[in-house]
């Protein structure tokens, strides 16, 4: 008798865009290449500062202090699971409720990128360090 065995089931993503700055975009690409990553690997860097940027208890207030000027971003396709569209989605709702500020996924994502940004670089006031075990896959 054989018994045949499956790979564990991964969890299906869900392309989604976001506005980002131009600027945003080319520190990001330096950061993938400095990391190792590669272009592919983007939506995967930035489920990974999404990620960290979910576990600072300062987090609303960061999304809430975020700005951008209207027709300097660029629309960028990235890959999300459904948990961490749900995650996104009460973010939006926390930082509402506690800043009284309207956001989007967009202001989400690109605070997570930022603040990633900034610890690559040593410059973030409170350093949380990133790495593939991090990230909701």
């Amino acid at each position: 008798m054989s018994t045949k065995f499956a790979l564990p089931a991964k969890e299906r993503l869900v392309q989604v865009s976001i506005r980002a700055p131009e600027k945003m975009l080319s520190a990001v690409a330096k950061l993938l290449e400095q990391g190792g990553y590669n272009r592919k690997q983007r939506s995967l860097w930035v489920r990974e500062a999404l990620t960290a940027l979910l576990k600072r208890p300062d987090y609303a207030n960061l999304v809430a202090e975020e700005f951008i000027t209207p027709g300097t971003t660029q629309q960028i396709p990235l890959s999300f699971t459904n948990e961490q569209l749900m995650s996104i989605q009460q973010a939006i709702e926390l930082v509402d409720d506690e800043e009284g500020v309207k956001t989007d996924r967009s202001a989400i994502l690109r605070t997570a990128i930022i603040q990633r940004i900034l610890a690559e670089n040593n410059t973030q006031l409170k350093p949380i360090g990133f790495s593939s075990q991090n990230a909701l896959l």
